[in-house]
C-alpha cells in the first residue's frame, strides 16, 4: 500500500473516530432555531437602525439572519485536547498557533447597549470635538462601525491592538470598489481615537453633534481557525481527506463555544467580524491586498498567477483582518455588484505600530 493510501485511510479513520452524532443534532436544530427566530424579529430589529443618507443601490432587501452569540471563549489547552481527539495530537501546537481571538458583532435590541462609546454598526460615530471627518475626493465618507477597543480587550482580545479607545471604520461609496485594483488605495479609513469613548459624541460629517442612529451590538469573543483555503500547517497537504478533518475540528471548536462555522451550501448569513479570520468563500485576499497595496492590479486574473505573485508571497502572510462586515440591510450597505461581504485587512507590524492609515479593503 503506498504512502498516499496509508495516509488517507488513516485521516479517514480519524474523521470516523470524530465524528458524534449527538452533536451534529444539536447543531441541526440550533440551526433551526436561529433561522426562526431571525425570520420572526428581523422585522423588529430593523426599525432600530437609522441610515444616514440615501440607501446605495443594489442594497439587500430581506431580513438579515444573525448569527449566534458565543456563550464562552476556548482557551487553546481545549483546542489542542480537541486536536488530539480527531488524532492530530501531533500537530497540537501548530494547530493552537494558528488560532486568534475574533468578536462576533451582532445586532441588538437591548437599549442598555445603545450608549456613547460603545461599539457600534451604522449611523454616525461618536468622537471628540474638533476631530476631523474623513474625506475621499473632497467628498465626506460613509461611517459603517466603531469599535470599543477596552470593551473588547475586556471579553479576551488582545492581538497587538492598542488598549483603549475606539476604532472608527468609513468607507467610500461614492467610487466603485473591490479592492482587486491599485486605485482601490483609500477606499477605506480607519481612525483611532484616543482618550475616554463614553465622553465622546455622536458628529456627522460637519463636526456639529448629530443624533446617534445605527444599532448597538453584543459583542461576544471566540476562538476560531482559517479555513481549509488558508490554513498551513507542516506535515498537512490540505487535500480532500485532510479538509474534511480539518473542518471537523473547526465543527467542534465552534460547537464548544456555542457557535457554527459558516457553511458554503448554506444560507447567507450577516456576520459582522472584528479580527480574527475571516468567513469567506474563496481565499486569496491576503495576496490581493500585498499585491494592489505595492501598487499592481489583479482585477478578475487568478491571484496565483500574477507576476508578482510569487515575490510578494511572504508580505501576503503579514495580513491580518481587522474588519469583517456582512450586507445587512439594516444599515443600506452595498459593497460591490455580486458580494456579500467587507473584509478590512492590515499588515501586522502596522498593527503591532498602531498605524491604521495602510489599511486595505477587498469585497467578496
Amino acid at each position: 500500500m503506498s504512502e498516499t493510501s496509508d495516509r488517507r485511510n488513516f485521516l479517514r479513520n480519524a474523521l470516523a473516530k470524530g465524528i458524534d452524532s449527538a452533536t451534529e443534532v444539536t447543531r441541526g436544530w440550533n440551526e433551526v432555531k436561529r433561522r426562526t427566530v431571525g425570520a420572526v424579529i428581523g422585522d423588529e430589529i430593523g426599525k432600530l437602525a437609522k441610515v444616514p443618507g440615501d440607501t446605495p443601490p443594489g442594497t439587500a432587501t430581506a431580513p438579515p439572519v444573525d448569527p449566534e452569540p458565543s456563550r464562552r471563549l476556548a482557551r487553546p489547552a481545549e483546542l489542542k485536547r480537541l486536536a488530539a481527539d480527531l488524532e492530530l495530537g501531533d500537530h497540537a501546537d501548530a494547530i493552537a498557533a494558528q488560532a486568534r481571538v475574533s468578536i462576533r458583532m451582532i445586532p441588538s435590541t437591548d437599549v442598555g447597549l445603545y450608549k456613547p462609546g460603545a461599539t457600534r454598526l451604522g449611523g454616525f460615530p461618536d468622537m471628540p470635538a474638533g476631530v476631523e471627518w474623513p474625506r475621499r475626493d473632497d467628498r465626506p465618507m460613509t461611517f459603517l462601525a466603531q469599535v470599543n477597543l477596552g470593551d473588547v480587550r475586556r471579553i479576551g482580545l488582545a492581538d497587538g491592538l492598542p488598549a483603549n479607545g475606539l476604532l472608527l471604520l468609513f468607507r467610500d461609496f461614492d467610487t466603485a470598489s473591490d479592492g482587486t485594483m491599485a486605485a482601490d488605495a483609500g477606499a477605506v479609513r480607519v481612525m483611532h481615537l484616543h482618550g475616554q469613548p463614553s465622553g465622546f459624541t455622536a458628529r456627522g460629517p460637519d463636526g456639529e453633534p448629530a443624533e446617534r442612529g445605527g444599532m448597538p451590538v453584543d459583542i461576544t469573543a471566540e476562538l476560531v481557525l482559517p479555513d481549509g483555503v488558508t490554513a498551513s500547517l507542516p506535515g498537512i497537504d490540505f487535500g480532500p481527506d485532510e479538509r474534511v478533518v480539518w473542518d471537523n475540528l473547526r465543527d467542534r471548536l465552534a460547537d464548544l463555544q456555542g457557535t457554527s462555522v459558516e457553511d458554503e451550501s448554506g444560507p447567507f448569513r450577516s456576520v459582522h467580524r472584528f479580527a480574527g479570520h475571516p468567513d469567506q468563500r474563496r481565499g486569496g485576499m491576503q495576496l490581493t491586498a500585498a499585491i494592489c497595496a505595492a501598487g499592481h492590479d489583479v482585477g478578475h486574473q487568478s491571484v496565483l498567477r500574477h507576476p508578482e505573485a510569487q515575490n510578494l508571497s511572504a508580505d501576503a502572510k503579514r495580513w491580518r483582518l481587522l474588519f469583517q462586515l456582512s450586507v445587512d440591510s439594516r444599515f443600506g450597505w452595498s459593497w460591490s455588484p455580486g458580494t456579500g461581504r467587507l473584509y478590512v485587512w492590515i499588515r501586522e507590524d502596522d498593527l503591532q505600530a498602531g498605524n491604521f492609515d495602510r489599511v486595505w479593503a477587498i469585497t467578496q
